[in-house]
C-alpha cells in the first residue's frame, strides 16, 4: 500500500487534508471523490526510511530552497493560517522544485498524522540541521513557532551571506591559479618534446634546467590522459560516495591551521558563532544545547573545542564568560562584551552586538584579503610561466647560434 497526503474540500465548504493509504493515486482519488465533493490534491508521500533518497535530497534541496521554505511558513503561520493549509498552498506548482515539495508533502502528512512539526522535522536529516530542529522544538514549547521560524530564516540568510562572501574572496585567486597551472602544463606537454626532438637531431645537449622541463613535459604528455581520467573519475566519486561538504571541511580544517587565510577563517568562524549564539538564546534553547550548536556552526576545529570545553565547564557550574576569557582562541575582546553582557542580564543583546560587530571586520578581512592576494598570485603565476619559456626558449636561441 502506498500513502498519499489529499487536500479535500467537504460538503460544508471547509478545507481539510490528511493522509490515505491505497495501492494506487487511481484508488485514492476514486475513494477520495465518494466521500468529498472536491478533491484539491493528491500527492504521494515518499519513502521516509530509506537512506539514499535522504542522502539525494539535500544533495538537491539547496540551503536557498530551505530559506524560502523558512521564510514562507514563517509568514502564513503569523499571518494566522493553520498549519495544513500552509502546506497546502507551499505545494502548489511552481512554488517549490520537486526535492523540496517531496519534503514538504512528507512533513504535512506526518503533521496531519499527529505528530508534532519538529518531530517531522527529524525523518529528514539531512535536510534539516539540529540547529533548525533545536530551535523548532523551543518554538513550539514556548507557542512562539512563528517568531522562531522568522528567526531561523534571519539567521539563514546571515549565514548565506557570510558563505558567498568567503567564496567571493577565495574563487578568483583560486582560478588564477588553475589557469596559470593548466597553461604552464600545456606549454611543457606540447613544447618540451618538440624541443627535445631537436636537439637530439642536432646531437646537442640540453643545459640542466631545460632537460628537467622537457623531462617534465614529456611525462606530463604521457600520463595527462589517465590523469584528467583519474582526478574526472576522483571528483565524481568524492561527490557520489563522500558525505556532503566532508572536501571543503577537509581543506578548511587545514587552511585554519597554517597559510594567509587562517585569521580570515577565525573571524568568520567568531561571526558565525556569535550568530548562533544570538539566535539559539534568543529562541529560548538551553545553554548547554545553544554551545554546543554553536560549537558545530563554527566549523573551525580549534574553536570548536574551545567551546565544547566551555560547555563542559558550563555543565559543572561556571558561568559563561570565565572560561571564554581563558581561552587563548576565542577574542579577548568578544570575551570582555560576554563578560558584561552576562553581568547586565542581556546576554542575548551582548551576542548579536558581537555577531554586528564581527561581520563588518569579516567584510573589511576579505577586501583587504582580496585586493592583496590577486596581485600576489598573478605575480606567482608570471613567475611560473615566464621560468618554463625561459627555459625552453633559451636553448631554442642556442641552437639557432650553432646552426649558423
Amino acid at each position: 500500500m502506498t500513502q498519499y497526503f489529499c487536500g479535500v474540500r467537504d460538503r460544508q465548504g471547509a478545507r481539510q487534508s490528511g493522509v490515505i493509504n491505497a495501492s494506487s493515486a487511481a484508488e485514492a482519488m476514486a475513494r477520495l471523490r465518494e466521500r468529498f465533493p472536491l478533491v484539491l490534491r493528491l500527492d504521494e508521500v515518499s519513502g521516509r526510511g530509506n537512506f539514499f533518497s535522504r542522502l539525494r535530497l539535500r544533495r538537491r534541496v539547496s540551503s536557498e530552497d530551505l530559506l524560502a521554505f523558512t521564510h514562507q511558513l514563517s509568514s502564513m503561520l503569523s499571518a494566522g493560517l493553520s498549519f495544513g493549509a500552509a502546506m497546502e498552498i507551499l505545494l502548489l506548482d511552481r512554488v517549490h522544485c520537486a526535492p523540496m515539495r517531496q519534503v514538504i508533502v512528507d512533513l504535512a502528512a506526518q503533521v496531519s498524522e499527529g505528530r508534532s512539526f519538529s518531530q517531522s522535522l527529524r525523518n529528514h536529516p539531512q535536510v534539516f540541521s539540529e540547529m533548525y530542529l533545536s530551535l523548532v522544538e523551543a518554538g513550539e514549547s514556548s507557542a512562539n513557532l512563528p517568531e522562531t521560524l522568522e528567526r531561523l530564516a534571519s539567521y539563514q540568510e546571515k549565514a548565506m551571506r557570510f558563505k558567498l562572501e568567503l567564496l567571493s574572496a577565495l574563487v578568483y585567486p583560486a582560478l588564477v591559479l588553475i589557469f596559470g597551472v593548466l597553461v604552464a602544463m600545456a606549454i611543457l606537454a606540447y613544447g618540451a618534446p618538440v624541443l627535445e626532438q631537436m636537439y637530439s637531431a642536432a646531437g646537442l645537449r640540453l643545459p640542466a634546467l631545460s632537460q628537467f622541463f622537457v623531462w617534465l613535459g614529456l611525462l606530463l604528455k604521457k600520463t595527462s590522459p589517465g590523469l584528467m581520467l583519474g582526478l574526472a573519475l576522483g571528483c565524481l566519486l568524492a561527490r557520489r560516495w563522500m558525505p556532503g561538504g566532508s572536501l571543503t571541511r577537509l581543506a578548511r580544517n587545514l587552511l585554519s591551521r597554517v597559510g594567509p587565510v587562517k585569521s580570515l577563517l577565525l573571524e568568520a568562524a567568531v561571526a558565525r558563532s556569535c550568530q548562533t549564539m544570538a539566535t539559539l538564546y534568543s529562541g529560548g534553547v538551553p545553554v548547554l544545547k545553544a554551545l554546543e550548536l554553536s560549537a558545530q556552526a563554527a566549523d573551525h576545529p580549534e574553536l570548536r573545542q574551545t567551546f565544547l570545553r566551555v560547555r563542559k565547564e558550563v555543565a559543572s557550574g561556571s558561568n559563561l564568560s570565565a572560561p571564554l576569557l581563558a581561552s587563548s582562541v576565542f577574542p579577548a575582546m568578544a570575551s570582555g562584551m560576554i563578560t558584561a553582557g552576562e553581568a547586565a542580564g542581556s546576554l542575548p543583546a551582548m551576542l548579536e552586538h558581537l555577531a554586528k560587530f564581527y561581520e563588518t571586520r569579516l567584510d573589511f578581512a576579505l577586501r583587504s584579503f582580496s585586493r592583496l592576494v590577486e596581485p600576489c598570485l598573478i605575480l606567482l603565476v608570471g613567475f611560473l610561466i615566464g621560468s618554463i619559456v625561459l627555459a625552453l626558449g633559451l636553448p631554442f636561441m642556442n641552437l639557432v647560434a650553432v646552426l649558423h
